[in-house]
């Protein structure tokens, strides 16, 4: 009496042979290609929406002493369109001062 095993399960992701580089194909440093994402990851995360992690990458790139001038400029932009603007803020500020003056004077029986 034969025992016959259950198959092996199907694999997963690509087959290895798929994996290797096609013949003549020109090496590219992985260096190389992590400071051209940068960049592109910066405009990603903007374009996104989200501010925080775009402000945190924009920062390391301009902490990065290998970070190319285009990475620090496009760094530089991207922290400067992420700062409030300096008109918005002295309204938002009035806003809150008139809300808290009123409500102030209500609790005090101004009426």
């Amino acid at each position: 009496m034969d025992w016959d095993p259950a198959p092996d399960p199907p694999r997963r992701g690509p087959d290895p042979e798929d994996c290797l580089p096609a013949p003549g194909a020109r090496y590219i440093p992985a260096m190389s290609r992590h400071r051209e994402a940068a960049a592109s990851r910066l405009g990603a995360l903007l374009s996104g929406g989200d501010h925080a992690r775009a402000r945190a990458e924009a920062r390391r790139l301009l902490a990065d002493p290998g970070a190319t001038e285009a990475d620090r400029q496009e760094a530089g932009a991207a922290l400067a369109s992420l700062r409030p603007e300096p008109g918005a803020v002295a309204v938002a500020a009035i806003g809150a001062a008139l809300a808290l003056a009123v409500v102030g004077w209500l609790l005090l029986g101004g009426r």
